[in-house]
Order: C-alpha cells, then sequence, then structure tokens
C-alpha cells in the first residue's frame, strides 16, 4: 500500500492500497475493480464502446456532463486508475484542466477513436501516463497497463523503504512524480552533487530496452517541473547532476 502526494490540499489517494494486490500480480480483475472509465459528453462513440467490452468486458462508464466531474472527484478515494474515453481531444483536454489534481493522483490512461501522433503527445504532456487509439489491440492495452501499475508500485514501494529519499521527495516534489521519472531522480539523489552519465540514467524504450536520449530529456524537464528547493543542472556532453538551490 502507497500514497500519492496530495494535491491542492486534498488528502493524498490509496493507489491499489488492498494487500493481495501489492503482494501478487496485477491482473485484470484487479485493473477493472480500480479504474474509473469516464466519457467527455453524453455519448460513448460506439468504436470506443467496442474497445473498452474487447479489453475489459462490460463495465460501468460515467459520463463527466451527466454525473459531473466533481462528482467524480469527490470519490477520489474509491479508485486509483482513471481510463478516459474521447474522441475529441481538445474537449478533453477542456473538461480535465480545472480538475488537474485528480489526474495528478492517479494512473490515466485515454482511449480515443482517431489515430493522432500529435495529440497523442499533448495528451502524454498533458497528465495521461498512455494513450491508446482504434488500431490498439486488447492485449497490448492491458499489458502495457499491467507494466505501469506493477512498475509504479515498485518504484513506490522503493520510496517507501528508502526514508532518506521519501523525506526528500516529501520536502522538495510538488505533485506526482511517474515511475519512469522517479527512477531518474532517485538516480541522481543517490549521487547529489556528482555527475552521473546519460547512459546510467534510466531512460529506455519500453519495448526494446534501448536507450532513448530525447527521451531522457523529456523525463528531466518533467522531473525539473516538480522539484523545488534543488534543481537538475545539465554538465553538455557528460550528464545531469542534482544540487540544492544556492550551492
Amino acid at each position: 500500500m502507497f500514497r500519492f502526494p496530495a494535491v491542492n490540499g486534498s488528502q493524498g489517494s490509496e493507489y491499489l492500497a488492498r494487500p493481495e494486490i501489492a503482494a501478487g500480480e496485477v491482473t485484470l480483475r484487479d485493473l477493472v475493480a480500480n479504474a474509473r472509465f469516464l466519457t467527455i459528453g453524453p455519448r460513448l462513440p460506439p468504436r470506443i464502446k467496442e474497445i473498452v467490452n474487447e479489453t475489459f468486458g462490460p463495465v460501468e462508464v460515467h459520463s463527466i456532463e451527466r454525473d459531473n466531474i466533481r462528482g467524480i472527484s469527490s470519490q477520489a478515494t474509491s479508485f486509483s486508475i482513471i481510463i478516459a474515453l474521447f474522441d475529441d481531444i481538445a474537449r478533453a483536454k477542456r473538461a480535465f484542466r480545472e480538475h488537474k489534481w485528480l489526474l495528478d493522483n492517479k494512473l490515466c490512461y485515454a482511449i480515443m477513436t482517431e489515430a493522432n501522433p500529435r495529440g497523442r503527445a499533448a495528451l502524454m504532456r498533458f497528465a495521461f501516463d498512455d494513450v491508446f487509439d482504434s488500431r490498439a489491440k486488447p492485449t497490448d492495452i492491458i499489458i502495457r497497463m499491467k507494466a505501469h501499475v506493477s512498475r509504479q508500485m515498485i518504484y513506490n514501494s522503493a520510496v517507501k523503504n528508502d526514508e532518506s529519499f521519501q523525506l526528500f521527495c516529501d520536502e522538495n516534489i510538488e505533485g506526482r512524480v511517474y515511475s519512469s521519472q522517479m527512477e531518474i531522480l532517485k538516480q541522481l539523489y543517490n549521487n547529489m552533487g556528482k555527475v552521473v552519465r546519460y547512459r546510467d540514467l534510466a531512460s529506455y524504450d519500453y519495448h526494446s530496452s534501448d536507450f532513448r536520449f530525447k527521451s531522457l530529456k523529456v523525463r528531466i524537464h518533467k522531473i525539473r517541473k516538480r522539484l523545488k528547493n534543488h534543481e537538475i543542472r545539465c554538465e553538455r556532453g557528460s550528464g545531469y547532476v542534482l544540487v540544492k538551490l544556492d550551492s
């Protein structure tokens, strides 16, 4: 069991808090039980409905327009994963923007009708852990979600078991740091004041495990946005170093 940091005065939300889940492998049943399916607007696009049924089976889908996102956010402790279903990216971002703290405290996925690489990148920058379109196979969706959940559990457990690093995060991180970013931050923290080489930092392609420098730069940028009292400096041609401000 672990918690994400509290944001905007809200209480931290328990993430997959059941002991039997934390101790074993994440199953499809666990994903569905801990997820809230949200559609933007009163009508679920037919193609997305097909994907949801094929991937997760029959599930309850909440309409943000009908149920109001405020009502969803008031139930935040009852679910740990958000799966947003929509066909209009701009409309979806508008709907969630006011309550972005809710997304910051959850694992968040989006399933949309169109294949839009630029839109997918915008949603990933906005708040989502992964974005799927109508071409995605149900098995691929489940595999990637399970991998995210398992990694998040491992890294949050690592933070919980390292009191020094946990204290550092509590005092110097605003909002949620994702698992892939957490691994990078922990490596920098363990080498405080020392340059860590690019290839020694954890930024690898999800499928091939090949090193990705561009991905590393993006993750460093996201950590910097959450970091206070410290900064991550780039030693050009060498790597990155975590230092306390005014040092």
